[in-house]
């Protein structure tokens, strides 16, 4: 069973703007991530992101679980 580890492996903060924005590296402990966005935002995972508008939306101040690979980061764009 997967559940959150604390303290946690790693922790980032991604500046949520009207551009694409990439987070470092995921750690290559980390298997899984909670976003919680401070700001409605879309998203998007992998080797090389990149977060725009048509994507899913993401409502602040909810957690969002996902599983993650090593070697992948994350983008975040503001919704417009």
């Amino acid at each position: 069973m997967q559940i959150a580890r604390l303290p946690p492996v790693a922790e980032q903060a991604i500046e949520i703007g009207v551009a694409s924005a990439q987070s470092a590296l995921f750690n290559a402990a980390t298997r899984f991530v909670c976003l919680t966005a401070k700001a409605d935002c879309h998203i998007s995972l992998g080797t090389n992101p990149t977060a725009t508008n048509l994507l899913k939306p993401f409502m602040s101040g909810q957690d969002y679980y996902f599983g993650v690979e090593q070697g992948h980061k994350l983008a975040v764009i503001a919704t417009s």
